[in-house]
C-alpha cells in the first residue's frame, strides 16, 4: 500500500494499516474501530510502528506546509 499526497509518497512498509497491528483480526472500518476502542494509541507498544509512520508523514507534511510563501 502507497499513502500519497502532494506532499509526498510514503510506502506502507507492513502492506496495509491492518498489518501496524497484526494481533488484531478483521479487516477496513470494523478492523480501525475496534483498534481505536480497544487500544491505548498514544502508548500501545503493538501500535508503535503505526504512531512513528503517522509522526513522519506529519512532520513531512506540516513542514511542508509551513515552509510554503504565503
Amino acid at each position: 500500500m502507497l499513502v500519497t499526497h502532494s506532499f509526498g509518497l510514503w510506502p506502507v512498509l507492513v502492506g496495509e494499516v491492518e498489518g501496524f497491528c497484526k494481533l488484531e483480526g478483521g479487516h477496513g472500518p470494523a478492523w480501525v474501530q475496534h483498534v481505536i476502542e480497544n487500544h491505548e494509541l498514544a502508548t500501545d507498544e503493538q501500535l508503535a510502528e503505526a504512531r512513528d509512520f503517522v509522526g513522519r508523514v506529519w512532520t513531512r507534511v506540516t513542514s511542508s506546509v509551513l515552509a510554503r510563501p504565503r
